[in-house]
């Protein structure tokens, strides 16, 4: 994949990572945010990606925007690409998942958090202290309290103080904490299992998850009832699956007691 000089972006197996690599602390700039949305809009119909995998290069994950390029007057020209950055997450089909190590702040905590899972360190930190400079996290305010446990986001937003990643897993933000000294190869099992499971599945339980958490249940299950039966049925790999189960029930009956 192409160059870049703030990100790296490479396809390893059925992953393709993403890796924040901009000097110390990984600060979210107008040209490091620029290619993260080219690597993003690279992969909106790429329905061959199994996971996106977003990690960071050396201990911090990411110390949040880099402020130093906006002022009040101009803020829009570093929110407005910020933002589009998360609206072009929302629209990938594939599991994106984030590898945390050290902090996670402010929009470092944003991005981490906004994937669809969340692998963190021992030594992982999480926290918004946006509010201490006199501002909020609107991506925080608008996406965590759907999935984290609210009066927790309320403290997370409102008193800026950061969390460590026991936690903030509790918290409902994190899916698994792993000893920093086996980080890698814990996360490497973890997306051995995922990958191993039929790539075409991913999107069409995704798409049924998230109508789970933007409509009502009964009109929900309509449409993943739809995605169920005139997608997802349609693959070979759910031909095959039932295929395969048949198979095993048959050679099950057959074997004597």
């Amino acid at each position: 994949m192409s160059e870049h000089q703030f990100i790296s972006f490479e396809e390893k197996g059925n992953v393709i990572a993403l890796t924040l690599d901009r000097e110390d602390t990984n600060l979210l700039s107008i040209q490091m945010i620029t290619e993260i949305n080219a690597a993003l809009y690279s992969l909106v119909d790429g329905r061959g990606t199994k996971v996106l995998v977003i990690r960071a290069a050396g201990s911090v994950f990411s110390g949040g925007l880099d402020y130093a390029e906006a002022d009040p007057d101009s803020m829009e020209k570093l929110i407005h690409p910020y933002h589009k950055m998360f609206r072009q997450l929302e629209r990938l089909e594939c599991p994106t998942i984030a590898l945390v190590q050290g902090a996670a702040l402010g929009a470092g905590c944003e991005l981490a958090c906004f994937c669809d899972m969340v692998l963190a360190s021992d030594n992982a930190r999480f926290g918004l202290p946006d509010i201490k400079l006199g501002l909020f996290a609107p991506v925080a305010a608008a996406d965590f309290p759907r999935y984290g446990h609210l009066k927790h986001i309320y403290e997370l937003l409102l008193v800026g103080d950061s969390v460590g990643a026991e936690e903030a897993r509790l918290m409902g933000l994190v899916n698994h904490v792993f000893p920093s000294d086996h980080f890698e190869s814990k996360c490497d099992e973890f997306l051995y299992r995922l990958t191993s499971n039929p790539c075409a599945v991913f999107r069409f339980a995704k798409r049924a998850l998230r109508l789970g958490l933007d409509r009502k249940f009964p009109d929900a299950l309509i449409e993943s009832e739809g995605i169920y039966l005139r997608d997802m049925m349609s693959t070979m790999e759910a031909k095959e699956g039932l295929k395969k189960y048949r198979e095993k029930l048959a050679r099950e009956e057959e074997t004597p007691l």
